[in-house]
């Protein structure tokens, strides 16, 4: 017997749900892969991809996250996928990502901070091993070591690098002097650190220098010929941080005249590498600082740890381009019935009235039967807007507060109870 047309039965959906592309630039394991994947995406792992390659990458699979540890992810890269919303740097700073690309594009961006500390630091005390006691040193004029106890360090940059060199430093019992911008004034005496008001003074206090500045504040040339001149002769200098940093021309013409001996790890390229450890009284790594089993496990949880944040919120956490919603004037807080439709009303009014809200949140109480939503903008709402917003049934109260002004300049109201 036919059966009738207008009876239907439930049937499967014709495709399953879309899982969310992260597009992996950096090596994975196996397991990794796994945990990436159970977090609730699809994951694809290309460590060969470079600038060029990754921009065709971006445009075929379209992700919703990229995953670099270094690899450039340029505004052409950016605009070539529809859904992506999400760069993760494996890293401390934004590393080769368009940080002003990315905001102009409405696209978070995320890092590790603080995740390589350590290995950074051992790595500087290595490299200041390695310059006195003539380890791999070009041409080293130094004719015997004169050891790390009792000397004095100095650290240009007192991050989270910086904190763990001097920790570090302490132990080989060296007196250690720091300088940042701002000064770090808590940490310095927790520590025991002799605080310099002057980077300069850096120079001319120390037998041996760190320069550890974080990449989020290196720039060009910040430290300059001016302190490579002041450094004493026979003096040692580890730099990590970012390349141009220091003063490259000025270190070149300090070690040509052989008067102090200079470590380094980052470079651009090869070529750069080359060209410095060919100067007298070098000694290079190949960008390894923070290649170390427990920073690589670092790195792989962290990065983890933020696609799970943006997944499960669409926030990412650690975020680079994050505008805070510290820096909002004032704070709306609506009570509502948890039903579709009250922040549609509720958003559209404040934008009637020309008001922006720079961050929102909304978060059901008991049984999410009602909610608060919480609204960050940088003018208050005025009582009249108030009154427009609670006139909806569905609105149990509104209030407007001011905790970066006054008390008495906030607005309050309190509607329907």
């Amino acid at each position: 017997m036919p059966s009738d047309t207008n009876d239907f039965s439930p049937s499967a959906p014709e495709h399953e749900p879309t899982l969310p592309r992260v597009l992996v630039v950096a090596s994975v394991s196996g397991p990794e892969i796994d945990e990436w994947r159970a977090a609730g995406c699809d994951v694809i792992p290309n460590p060969h991809l470079d600038k060029d390659t990754l921009e065709n990458a971006v445009r075929d699979l379209d992700p919703i996250a990229i995953v670099t540890a270094g690899v450039a992810v340029c505004d052409r890269v950016m605009s070539a996928g529809k859904s992506l919303s999400l760069v993760i740097h494996r890293g401390s700073g934004a590393g080769a990502v368009d940080l002003k690309a990315a905001t102009d594009r409405g696209i978070q961006v995320a890092h590790c901070p603080g995740v390589d500390a350590a290995s950074l630091a051992e790595h500087v005390i290595a490299l200041l091993l390695a310059c006195d006691r003539s380890i791999g040193v070009n041409e080293s004029t130094r004719p015997c070591a004169s050891g790390l106890k009792g000397r004095s360090i100095g650290i240009v940059g007192f991050g989270a690098v910086g904190r763990e060199v001097a920790r570090r430093a302490l132990a080989f019992g060296m007196r250690v002097l720091a300088w940042n911008d701002p000064p770090i004034d808590e940490a310095f005496a927790e520590m025991g650190i002799h605080p310099c008001e002057a980077m300069i003074n850096v120079a001319r206090l120390c037998d041996m220098v760190a320069v550890c500045i974080p990449d989020g504040d290196a720039r060009p040339g910040l430290v300059a010929g001016k302190f490579i001149s002041a450094l004493r002769n026979g003096a040692i200098l580890v730099d990590t941080s970012r390349g141009g940093t220091v003063d490259e021309g000025a270190l070149a013409d300090r070690l040509r005249t052989r008067s102090i001996v200079v470590g380094r790890d980052r470079f651009a390229s090869d070529a750069e590498r080359a060209s410095f450890a060919s100067l007298p009284g070098t000694v290079c790594t190949r960008n390894s600082a923070a290649d170390s089993s427990e920073a690589l496990e670092s790195y792989r949880t962290n990065a983890l740890r933020v696609l799970a944040g943006f997944l499960r919120t669409g926030r990412a956490p650690s975020l680079l381009n994050g505008a805070g919603s510290a820096d909002a004037q004032y704070v709306l807080l609506v009570r509502h019935r948890n039903e579709p439709g009250v922040l549609s009303h509720t958003l559209g009014v404040l934008g009637k009235a020309g008001l922006n809200v720079e961050d929102v949140d909304n978060h059901g109480l008991t049984r999410s039967q009602t909610g608060v939503a919480t609204m960050h903008l940088q003018h208050p709402v005025p009582e009249s807007v108030l009154a427009e917003i609670v006139a909806d049934p569905r609105v149990l109260g509104a209030t407007c507060l001011a905790p970066n002004t006054s008390r008495a300049a906030a607005a309050k109201l309190h509607a329907r109870t």
